[in-house]
C-alpha cells in the first residue's frame, strides 16, 4: 500500500457555496484566492509525482482552533477533544477533495474509503494520508 502524509498548516477551510450578485446577475467564487494558495501549496508538497490512480483511501484529521474567549485552563482541557460545532466535517472534506483533484488524485470519485475526524487544537492544521488500496 503506497501512502503519503500531508500537513497543511493554518485553519482548515470549509467549502463555501458560490455567491450570486443580484445587481449584475453574476455568479462568483468567494474562495478563489484561498483555492489558488492551497493548490499551490499542495502541488509543492506533492512534488513531481503523478496523480494516484485506482481505488483510493483518505484519512483526515482537521485540527480546528479553540475559541480565544475561553480561559487558558479551559483551552488546554479542550486540546485533542472532539469538535462538534461548525464547520461541518463534510464541507471541510469536500474542500480537501476538490483541492487535490488533478494534483494528488485524478478525481475525488476515486475514494473508496474515507475517515474524517475533527478535533480542537492550539495549532490549527489539516493532516491527511492518501493512498491506493490494494
Amino acid at each position: 500500500m503506497n501512502n503519503k502524509l500531508f500537513i497543511l498548516e493554518g485553519n482548515p477551510i470549509p467549502l463555501a457555496r458560490p455567491r450570486f450578485n443580484r445587481n449584475t446577475l453574476h455568479l462568483y467564487d468567494s474562495q478563489s484566492a484561498e483555492r489558488i494558495h492551497t493548490r499551490l501549496l499542495l502541488e509543492y508538497l506533492w512534488g513531481n509525482n503523478a496523480p494516484l490512480t485506482g481505488s483510493l483511501y483518505l484519512e483526515v484529521v482537521f485540527h480546528l482552533p479553540i475559541p480565544a474567549s475561553l480561559s487558558e485552563k479551559k483551552r488546554n482541557a479542550l486540546v485533542d477533544t472532539h469538535h462538534s460545532k461548525k464547520p461541518d466535517a463534510s464541507n471541510l472534506l469536500k474542500w480537501l477533495e476538490d483541492i487535490g483533484n488533478e494534483i494528488c488524485w485524478h478525481d475525488d470519485a476515486m475514494f473508496s474509503e474515507i475517515r474524517v475526524k475533527k478535533v480542537y487544537s492550539l495549532k490549527p492544521k489539516t493532516m491527511f494520508v492518501v493512498g491506493e488500496l490494494e
